[in-house]
């Protein structure tokens, strides 16, 4: 996790002034021309829409300026509003202000505000500070009345609330007009009394920071909450103005579905100021004070790893509450990994067994870690030794800052280090790479180490090669081990595995826990090494302890799939949430997994989610793809396509990901979707499919199948659905088995290799749905180069084969009609039960009819009553009619099972073949 820069807090108090509640789009009724109300009304159908006519805009405006030639304000406000849009209209600042002073000369409250907003920001007028000043206390204060009728009174509260808070900046801005801090706090809290959000906000900052007035945490804390209710309001607002203008008819729902998200938004907003006032006021100088920063931080602790991390430092040193070293010492257990200065003080405490037990072998290994992490009073003691102190953050920068003015060559590298990930410093990769050559000229191992794997893209793998053999010839250790992974994995080095071994087990003498995983993982996978799980897990555990947390999550796999022990779910998930809490953002991404195929069997979609969405934020592209299905399909969250495009563009930004670019041009071919992009799948389809990504071949042969899209073709969609049914073991055993005939001898198997999880699933799926589509097109099509019977039923068996339930009812439904398949007795017996056993009611009513006809009742009439009994409840009249009768009650069940299900290890598909030639 990237360790936080806080800047000074008055940044917050700038954030406030600079974002403005943006101009407001009044619909402020009052008395006048009665047509001239009529007009506006049709205006505003006109730009909502309905479901039986889209929004047009045009219409809009030609019925705006008729209402406003009848001298209507509200029309003249919304006109003026549409003239700052890029809409219909061309934007036209200074239009918008004429229409604006026309409604405030007739005592329109939002035309006024909108004419002071703009005289405040110059928008299509000269900045007239005084101006807008005077506009807005017409606002909030009028001379003469508004005349405002009941049903708009809110919207008058919101233009007013904004108002208030417009007042606060000017009253609280430098070179605006005079300032006055007791003006402006008085007018931020009339606008927080009327919910404005960013008001609430300006208020928390202030009574934190005690900025000219006195300094209050309640009261600060007491608007944070505030401004966390008031924003969420806001945003539901924001998206029902969307809504309202027509601006997007599909997304009905989108309010309720993106709630969560908003809240889980704001919430984070808040625990960052939380977690930013406490810090602030840990800072040696005026503001100290932490029995105040402790408060803040305790606020923060649930939700806040940073703020774990400070009030480990208050804790340890009893600093704004009691010393309570084990509480410190758990804090920074809990964190593990994360944070290089929480790896250091907790390797400080196991050193000296403060809070616990002393333990001097994981405390190097805590001590290795934090300096691997560019932490400079780690390296400083590994390299002099002496005494180990507990140090906070800020105290740990400035030893870094001057020890590299000093030129002490493990300070530079750890500067060189932070300017690389942006830690408590400005990133910048040049300056980077600068103070990392000094540091390695210096013979500072690590800086050599990182020179070679961090900048190896901008030179060559030589240029890798040189600087981390410099680093492994010193001994150090992520060196030797890093050889090591190349040379198993071929990458710069030659592949040589028993190199690989070896380099390994000099790291695991050394006690390095990396090694000790690796080298457990190739006695798991027998790479190298003759496979034995016992010496894997002996390896795993030791690395465990040491804190690695990959190993932890190996071990918690091993449980999961019985790698040397007995499966065991419950110990698995218990492993995996430790790697989780020790820093694995894989473990999390795994986590979900494994709660997604459920402990008990059923999955368990919240905590899925919940591990996945953790495993999002930091940008785990597998987390992000899991995401977006379950948005998707609405599987532990509601169903949202705009969630779901969302994580599946982030995963495709970020990982570069074909398996997401797949899924959104799935969700933008759908012709249901108003907000479908066609041309947009379509390109994505053919991109994939040049990079043989071959369920979007299916997807093609369906859009030409369908004829969106694309010309309606059967012939194009029967060559696109045969390349994708050729991936099908079904039609491999087939064919193999000499059942398909098509002329290719020289047929080779397609390959899956390199195909990812996500891909070879969706292939599985999309496999049997073709040959489905293949069955029906060639008994179907009226194309002459498609229409097969025979070539249709044998792609329907191969679907069949797949447990395709479609394909299996079709094929029992052509044993029944067919005339091809006449005399196939013992077939039609097996596909007709198996269509009944997968649900199809047609036969079910088959089989039960013939058990009934034939007086089979000893051996299956219970069988013949639930099938009977099933068709009847999905609806089958003949049913119904036979339960009659035969004089069987029926209660219909919602959701009732079939009598059995289908068991794909029982199938015997080998007993008799479909007769069919086809040569």
């Amino acid at each position: 996790m990237r360790e936080p820069s806080f800047r000074p807090l008055f940044l917050c108090l700038v954030l406030a002034l600079v974002f403005p509640a943006l101009p407001l789009c009044g619909e402020l009724m009052r008395e006048g021309d009665a047509s001239a109300l009529d007009l506006y009304q049709e205006a505003l159908d006109e730009l909502s829409g309905s479901e039986d006519k889209d929004p047009d805009r045009q219409e809009a405006i030609l019925l705006l300026k008729e209402a406003v030639e009848i001298g209507y304000a509200p029309a003249m406000n919304l006109l003026g509003n549409l003239y700052l849009e890029r809409g219909a209209l061309f934007p036209s600042p200074r239009k918008a202000n004429r229409l604006f002073q026309q409604a405030s000369e007739l005592n329109d409250p939002i035309a006024s505000f909108n004419l002071a907003y703009s005289y405040r920001h110059g928008r299509g007028v000269k900045t007239d500070f005084k101006k807008a000043e005077e506009l807005f206390i017409g606002v909030v204060e009028p001379t003469v009345p508004h005349a405002i009728e009941p049903e708009h009174f809110d919207t008058y509260r919101v233009t007013r609330s904004s108002a208030y808070y417009n007042l606060a900046g000017l009253y609280d801005s430098e070179n605006v007009i005079e300032k006055d801090k007791k003006k402006a706090i008085a007018f931020a809290k009339e606008a927080e009394e009327l919910g404005h959000a960013t008001a609430a906000m300006y208020l928390a900052v202030n009574y934190a920071i005690g900025d000219e007035i006195e300094k209050n945490l309640e009261l600060a804390n007491h608007y944070l909450e505030r401004y966390n209710l008031y924003a969420q309001n806001d945003y539901r607002l924001s998206f029902s103005n969307t809504f309202f203008l027509g601006m997007d008819q599909d997304l009905d729902h989108l309010v309720e579905n993106l709630a969560t998200e908003i809240a889980n938004d704001l919430d984070e907003r808040l625990v960052d100021a939380q977690v930013s006032f406490g810090i602030s006021l840990l800072k040696e100088g005026e503001d100290y004070d932490p029995e105040n920063g402790f408060r803040w931080l305790s606020m923060a602790e649930e939700k806040s790893e940073v703020a774990q991390l400070r009030l480990a430092r208050l804790y340890f040193r009893g600093e704004g509450v009691a010393e309570d070293r084990v509480k410190a010492r758990k804090l920074l257990e809990d964190l593990g990994s994360r944070f290089s200065v929480g790896a250091y003080n907790l390797g400080v405490m196991r050193f000296h067994g403060y809070g616990g037990e002393q333990d001097e072998v994981t405390a190097k290994s805590s001590l290795q870690l934090a300096a691997e992490k560019g932490l400079y009073v780690a390296s400083r003691y590994l390299r002099d030794g002496g005494e180990l102190e507990f140090f906070s953050y800020d105290e740990c920068l400035q030893q870094a800052e001057t020890a590299a003015r000093a030129e002490d060559p493990d300070a530079i590298y750890s500067m060189g280090y932070r300017h690389y990930y942006g830690f408590g410093v400005d990133q910048d990769r040049e300056k980077s790479r600068e103070l990392l050559r000094v540091a390695a000229e210096g013979e500072v191992a690590a800086a050599q180490y990182m020179l070679g794997t961090r900048f190896s893209g901008i030179l060559d793998d030589l240029y890798t090669k040189n600087w981390v053999n410099a680093a492994a010839n010193q001994g150090y250790l992520p060196a030797i081990n890093f050889k090591a992974e190349m040379h198993a994995g071929g990458r710069y080095y030659r592949k040589d595995i028993a190199e690989a071994v070896r380099l390994y087990r000099e790291c695991v003498a050394a006690g390095y826990p990396k090694s000790m995983r690796n080298l457990g993982m190739l006695y798991r996978k027998g790479e190298g090494l003759l496979k034995d799980y016992e010496k894997s897990l002996k390896l795993l555990n030791d690395a465990a302890e040491l804190g690695d947390p990959l190993a932890m999550l190996d071990i918690g796999e091993a449980y999961l799939n019985g790698y040397g022990v007995d499966v065991d779910l419950i110990v698995a998930r218990d492993w995996m949430l430790k790697s989780s809490q020790s820093g694995s953002i894989r473990a999390y991404f795994e986590l979900g997994k494994l709660y997604e195929s459920g402990l008990n069997g059923e999955p368990e979609w919240g905590r899925a989610v919940e591990n996945y969405r953790e495993a999002s934020d930091y940008l785990h592209i597998g987390a992000m793809l899991a995401m977006g299905q379950c948005y998707e399909n609405g599987f532990g969250v509601e169903k949202s396509r705009i969630q779901a495009l969302d994580f599946y563009g982030k995963a495709a930004y970020f990982g570069n990901s074909n398996d997401a670019r797949y899924r959104i041009a799935v969700l933008n071919s759908d012709p249901d979707w108003t907000n479908a992009d066609i041309a947009m799948a379509l390109q994505s389809f053919r991109s994939l499919e040049y990079y043989t990504y071959i369920p979007a071949v299916y997807q093609l042969g369906l859009l030409n199948l369908k004829g969106h899209g694309l010309k309606q073709n059967d012939r194009k969609a029967y060559l696109k659905f045969k390349r994708v049914a050729s991936y099908s073991e079904a039609f491999l055993e087939m064919k193999i088995g000499g059942r398909f005939d098509d002329g290719d001898d020289d047929f080779v198997a397609p390959n899956r290799d390199g195909m990812s999880e996500i891909q070879s699933d969706e292939l599985d799926r999309v496999s049997s749905e073709s040959s489905y589509q293949l069955g029906l097109l060639c008994l179907q099509s009226s194309h002459r180069k498609v229409r097969d019977p025979a070539e249709g039923l044998l792609w329907l068996e191969a679907a069949a084969r797949q447990n395709h339930k479609a394909a299996t009812a079709e094929l029992a439904n052509q044993y029944r009609e067919n005339d091809l398949l006449r005399g196939q007795t013992k077939n039609a017996d097996k596909w007709i039960r198996k269509a009944a056993e997968s649900g199809d009611p047609v036969s079910q009513y088959e089989l039960a009819k013939n058990y009934f006809e034939q007086g089979r009742f000893d051996e299956g009439k219970n069988e013949a009553v639930n099938f009977l009994k099933n068709a009847a409840s999905n609806g089958y009249e003949p049913a119904k009619q036979l339960l009659v009768e035969q004089g069987i009650s029926f209660e219909e069940k919602e959701g009732e099972s079939n009598p059995r299900e289908s068991n794909e290890e029982e199938r015997e598909w080998d007993d008799e073949i479909l007769d069919l030639n086809i040569s």
